[in-house]
């Protein structure tokens, strides 16, 4: 699973879920990377993206709501968009997948449809960690998970956010997945 999954929503709630199953032994491995679960013995997988992978099976148990973000010097640079059109004058930090090597654009909506977006940008980050902090330096707008900026994360006083809002009806790719081999299903 992502590192910023397990070290702020996953490890949190590990305490309650030993108390409800304490017979239960976890190795859990925050990775941004491909795991091939037969090969490496491993069970099953969260990952905060739809698996394109036809050897697993995949059940999305959870929803991220994203926020496009940047920092208060970006923005006294660049100025704070109102709108989805004012995004061409800007630029914005990629975010690439270990598992398929392509950024991802930023997803907007507009009329109840779903807006890609792929601004101009000089640098491509592959981790959450590196993707906040290029943000926090200025470098570009990212669409980040809530979880990551929410109160109580260390990194939200360092950046702004602001209302160019996703709307319910579109359709999300930003939701974690619980994933098992196909040829480990059984009633999952």
């Amino acid at each position: 699973m992502p590192h910023s999954l397990a070290r702020e929503i996953v490890i949190p709630a590990l305490d309650e879920f030993y108390q409800r199953y304490p017979e239960i032994e976890i190795a859990l491995g925050a990775n941004d990377t491909h795991v091939d679960l037969l090969r490496e013995g491993v069970d099953c997988v969260l990952r905060a993206w739809e698996t394109e992978d036809d050897t697993l099976v995949a059940r999305r148990i959870a929803q991220l709501p994203q926020l496009t973000c940047a920092s208060p010097d970006y923005l006294k640079a660049f100025g704070t968009p109102q709108s989805i059109d004012e995004l061409q004058h800007h630029r914005a930090v990629g975010y690439f997948s270990l598992v398929n090597n392509r950024n991802y654009p930023l997803e907007f909506c507009r009329d109840g449809r779903l807006e890609l977006r792929e601004l101009p940008g000089r640098l491509s980050v592959s981790g959450a960690d590196a993707y906040t902090s290029a943000c926090r330096s200025g470098l570009g707008l990212i669409q980040a998970a809530r979880y990551i900026i929410s109160p109580g994360c260390k990194v939200v006083n360092w950046w702004k956010c602001w209302p160019i809002r996703h709307h319910r009806r579109c359709r999300s790719t930003s939701c974690i997945h619980l994933a098992v081999s196909s040829r480990r299903v059984s009633g999952y």
